[in-house]
């Protein structure tokens, strides 16, 4: 099989598990139909084995960019955001890496680099953004991941930004609770 084959292959078998990935792990209620552009995920991982997918979903009026990140042990995850600059941040309570590191997304409308930080207790994700202010997103958790939906765009607009404060978000979630929502741009 030449290189081409196998790497056809592989975006094949990559687009499978990440929609099975995604249908598994969002929520349904309350979201538009959408569709996955599996010809734009990516994947990053870090020398720690922290792994980041990288995708779109169009839903009727917007653009959403999901991002998966998986971590090599359980832990307890939480999210909460920072205004100045704007940045999403995910704490993997329990998950020790040896070293902080920073990974670079594929091109997009919200993030624009992707740095994991060891700590001592814990692995911090930084989502730092390319956007004025935090887009309106939502967060789910498993002992292993979490998926973050991220509105890139509204209609062919920029997507909404809400005003510049420091908002936590609520602690752990089980697989089986539906996504906090940051609440709507006033």
């Amino acid at each position: 099989m030449n290189s081409s084959s196998l790497s056809h292959l592989s975006r094949q078998l990559l687009t499978v598990a990440l929609s099975i990935g995604v249908a598994l792990s969002l929520p349904v209620s309350g979201h538009a139909q959408s569709s996955p552009d599996s010809a734009s995920a990516s994947t990053v991982t870090s020398k720690q084995k922290v792994k980041v997918i990288i995708d779109r979903e169009r839903t009727e009026g917007q653009t959403i960019l999901l991002l998966k990140i998986t971590v090599p042990e359980d832990a307890q995850v939480e999210s909460f955001t920072l205004a100045d600059p704007p940045r999403i941040v995910v704490d993997f309570k329990g998950v020790k890496v040896k070293t902080s590191e920073n990974l670079t997304p594929p091109k997009n409308g919200v993030v624009k680099m992707i740095r994991l930080g060891a700590h001592s207790d814990k692995l911090r994700v930084v989502l730092d953004l390319s956007t004025a202010g935090t887009p309106q997103y939502e967060w789910r958790a498993g002992s292993r991941q979490a998926t973050l939906r991220i509105v890139e765009s509204t209609q062919g607009q920029a997507a909404p930004q809400p005003p510049t404060q420091q908002q936590q978000q609520p602690a752990p979630l089980s697989a089986s609770q539906p996504a906090p929502s940051q609440p709507a741009p006033s």
